[in-house]
Formats: structure tokens, C-alpha cells, sequence
């Protein structure tokens, strides 16, 4: 199945490649893939990751399970998202009354 992928993007990088011309009307030697070998890596890449976060989210559903567990959200994530919920604030506090929206990118009041 890859070698045939493999196959595709290279018969596709040959023909955008072929019989180009530089600035001064020669012709040159192929510099490489083209756009199209990267669109049909892209579109490969994006098929098989959709078909596998599609199968981990369905083993979970299928299955009754979830993501995060109740002890995990208690004593982790609500904390967090506490945490971020007060940055939030003082973010669109602090531009009302400046103006400038700035955010800060570090603290060290979120640990747990």
C-alpha cells in the first residue's frame, strides 16, 4: 500500500518537474518534487491520521470509556482550567483599562 503512495507522488513529481523552464529559456534538470508530490503526501498523511484518531475515539465510545477520569479531573484538570479561566480575566481586565493586549506567556502560580 506505502510503496504504491510512494509510487504515485513520485510519477506526479515527474511530470510537474518535466520540461521546466529557468528564466533564460532553457531547460532545466529536474530540481526535485513539485507542489503536487507534497499535496499527495499531505492528503495521505491527513487520510491515515483521520482513519486512526477515528478508530481510538470509537474503541473508547464502543467501550464506555473516557478520556479523562474522574480522578484525573478533579485533582488535575479543574484546577487547570481554574488556573486559565483567572488568566482569562485578567487578560480582558488589563486590556479594558490599558488598552494593550498583551498575554502573558509564563507564570509559575499555575502548579498544583
Amino acid at each position: 500500500m506505502f510503496e504504491s503512495i510512494k509510487n504515485q507522488a513520485e510519477e506526479i513529481a515527474a511530470v510537474d518537474t518535466a520540461g521546466q523552464e529557468d528564466s533564460a529559456g532553457e531547460e532545466t534538470a529536474e530540481k526535485g518534487p513539485g507542489w503536487k508530490y507534497y499535496l499527495v503526501y499531505f492528503a495521505w498523511y491527513t487520510l491515515l491520521f483521520g482513519v486512526t484518531a477515528a478508530a481510538v475515539f470509537v474503541w473508547f465510545r464502543l467501550n464506555r470509556r473516557h478520556f479523562v477520569w474522574n480522578t484525573d479531573g478533579v485533582s488535575q484538570h479543574y484546577y487547570g482550567l481554574l488556573f486559565f479561566a483567572r488568566w482569562g480575566r485578567e487578560v480582558l481586565q488589563q486590556f479594558r483599562e490599558t488598552g494593550v493586549f498583551r498575554l502573558p506567556t509564563f507564570t509559575l502560580r499555575m502548579g498544583y
